[in-house]
């Protein structure tokens, strides 16, 4: 759709945000709808998450039965990124939808990326969680932008905290990457 594409000169005032555009794609089992979502916000929506706050990502559900057409769009709220200590907020690298993984036509299990630099190094958070669209949710693919709307967003639960898993793990394993599958 027109408000997910960036203005091609000037300053930008709409669209995907640079390098936090659509990585993520998934067919429900059902193989009735295709989802996607954006890693951050759209421009014009909000800026992305960070250590003082999260951000609403946009997921797009197109049916597949038929000739494929988009049928809903909904909110998706990141987690805003993790402060780890010893970080300024000069290190924060921000937080957002890597990845997807459809379980049902409603239901997804949603991979949250955020990092941070501290001396130089950069320190992952991952987190996935269940996010489902619920009867009540908002379908917000008539609005532009999200900024000063009432919506409801899609709701969510931690499943794992990643942070909690490395301890577990053997020394030489006990570190994250840039996860961006599942």
């Amino acid at each position: 759709p027109e408000k997910f594409l960036p203005d091609l000169q000037g300053p930008q005032t709409k669209g995907v945000i640079d390098n936090a555009a659509f990585e993520t794609l998934t067919i429900s089992p059902s193989k009735q709808f295709l989802f996607t979502a954006t890693e951050s916000p759209l421009f014009q929506d909000d800026t992305p998450a960070d250590f003082t706050k999260g951000a609403s990502s946009r997921v797009i559900r197109y049916r597949l039965k038929g000739t494929p057409v988009a049928d809903g769009e909904f909110v998706y709220n990141a987690e805003p990124n993790l402060m780890r200590p010893g970080a300024t907020l000069d290190d924060d690298g921000g937080n957002g939808v890597s990845d997807m993984v459809a379980l049902s036509d409603r239901e997804l299990l949603v991979i949250e990326r955020g990092g941070v630099v501290i001396d130089g190094q950069w320190r992952q958070h991952i987190c996935l969680f269940k996010a489902v669209i619920q009867d009540h949710a908002t379908d917000v693919s008539s609005q532009a932008s999200l900024k000063e709307k009432f919506f409801v967003p899609m709701e969510k639960e931690l499943l794992i905290d990643f942070d909690t898993v490395i301890p577990l793990l053997s020394v030489p394993w006990q570190s994250l990457d840039n996860i961006e599958g599942i």
